[in-house]
């Protein structure tokens, strides 16, 4: 950051520093330069290897033909030896070198901000395409060619990174491979995946992107006195009921470990740890690590730490479930270490397995609707005299079983041929609040027209005669095609 204080009007501006000024050339000066025309090899004073400053990027790059075989290179500044960097990005460094089984068009990169000199043969070039980058300096967001965005490894350790000053806000990001869509990895390294998420909280803070080329995954985050973890981010998976599995940034032996939780949604994440919780409940790391049924039922966790709940607290599980939940890491002085997000299938499937009856039932002579949704604050069946939306909703409460998490609704043979829609609170990670959706029934045998209501029918051969003649009557009122290709008669 760059202070500037203006003694006449005692003003104070704060913001980036400037970048460092340019070199006047960078040239290629290596044992390939003969080839490429120059009268002979090592001459940092051939301008026929020269790279090219590209004023957007502010990277000086270049594309050489280079013939087949094993060469070195480094960069040279000025047109002499005087400045020089070689492997590492290190000054007067060793050579770096180049292996071709064919004659191949290479293209070197050069960034003086950390004098990582570098080709597309030797290393991975990524960026961080995303909606901040006209912060930086690009022409506009999302453009994987920017390489303000680039992410480097001048100190050779296998992952790449830059950073980046940013206003406060909301952003999301990707990376791109060789400055364009057509390898791109997301949310969780998964190739062409969802764009990932970060916030920065306060204007003027550094961010941190962090990539690993192996597994695709990237990291973002603040530095130290700034937040640490990503909220927008579930990195932590709740296998069972009382195990959890995650990966934190470091295992101090004397830190400490929590699972928070937020029954309306109000989870942050600030320079103290994650903050809005309704409570947070002790987890203890598991040198152990997870079992092997865990791991068998979960291959992609293998290598994760194991953090378990306390049986005293299992209890409140189900409750926690219903809202948004996050974990952190702290070390033995209590300041953060991270924090994250946390994935629930697995222990919705440990604790909440149901293999009964979903949608409509129509037996015993009554009407009753099941829904399995366990993390639904409350849920609400709205019926409907028909599918248009000139029909208004008849609501009817519906009740949870709490060891199943199926919300029921029960009525009378009246209720078939209605149409239905189930109104249901939940937690979203998908927009970061507790919505109200209104949702079509994902067992239901029939829809509205327009596909937005389900409507009350079922195979009726073996059902009871007064609901038989009821639904007879009904599916009477159906479009004969439709119910064609409901396959009922």
């Amino acid at each position: 950051m760059l202070f500037s204080f203006d003694y006449s009007t005692k003003i104070l501006t704060i913001g980036p520093a400037p970048a460092p000024p340019q070199p006047m050339s960078v040239t290629l000066a290596g044992s390939f330069q003969s080839e490429l025309g120059c009268p002979g090899d090592w001459q940092p004073w051939c301008d026929l290897t020269d790279l090219g400053f590209d004023l957007e990027d502010r990277v000086w790059q270049g594309i050489f033909s280079i013939p087949a075989g094993d060469w070195e290179y480094k960069a040279a500044l000025n047109g002499s030896w005087d400045e020089n960097y070689g492997e590492n990005a290190t000054r007067n460094g060793p050579n770096i070198g180049l292996s071709l089984g064919d004659p191949t068009d290479v293209k070197f990169y050069y960034s003086h901000e950390t004098h990582w000199i570098t080709d597309n043969v030797n290393a991975v070039i990524a960026a961080v395409p995303g909606n901040f980058q006209s912060e930086l300096g690009c022409a506009s967001d999302w453009d994987p060619g920017c390489l303000r965005s680039w992410l480097q490894d001048p100190d050779g350790d296998g992952f790449h990174g830059f950073s980046a000053w940013l206003p406060a806000g909301d952003y999301e990001a990707k990376v791109a491979h060789n400055e364009s869509w057509d390898e791109n990895y997301g949310d969780g390294g998964v190739p062409n995946g969802p764009n990932i998420p970060f916030t920065v909280p306060v204007s003027c803070t550094e961010v941190f992107f962090t990539y690993d080329p192996v597994t695709h995954l990237l990291d973002i985050g603040t530095g130290p006195g700034g937040p640490q973890g990503n909220l927008n981010q579930a990195k932590a998976h709740w296998v069972a009921e009382d195990i959890l599995a995650w990966n934190p940034e470091s295992l101090p032996a004397d830190g400490s470990f929590a699972l928070h939780y937020s029954v309306t949604g109000d989870l942050g994440l600030d320079e103290t740890g994650v903050t809005g919780a309704d409570g947070a409940l002790v987890l203890s790391w598991d040198p152990a690590g997870l079992p092997a049924w865990v791991t068998d039922k979960f291959p992609h966790l293998s290598g994760y730490s194991a953090f378990t709940l306390d049986p005293a607290d299992l209890y409140l599980i189900p409750m926690v479930l219903k809202g948004q939940t996050a974990v952190s890491a702290s070390a033995g002085d209590d300041s953060p270490i991270d924090a994250t997000s946390i994935q629930i299938p697995g222990v919705l499937d440990d604790l909440f397995y149901y293999d009964g009856p979903l949608g409509v039932d129509l037996s015993g002579g009554s009407t009753t609707l099941r829904l399995w949704a366990p993390t639904a604050q409350s849920a609400t069946l709205l019926l409907y005299d028909g599918s248009t939306p000139a029909f208004a909703p008849m609501p009817e409460p519906m009740t949870e079983d709490p060891v199943t998490g199926v919300w029921s609704a029960a009525g009378g043979p009246e209720w078939v041929g209605k149409y239905y829609t189930y109104e249901v609170t939940v937690w979203a990670p998908s927009t970061g609040n507790i919505e109200i959706n209104e949702v079509t029934d994902p067992y239901s045998l029939s829809l509205g027209a327009d596909s937005t209501r389900s409507q009350i029918v079922e195979a009726i051969k073996d059902q009871d005669p007064q609901v038989q003649q009821a639904a007879r009557t009904a599916l009477k009122k159906i479009d004969p095609e439709l119910a064609a290709k409901m396959g009922v008669k």
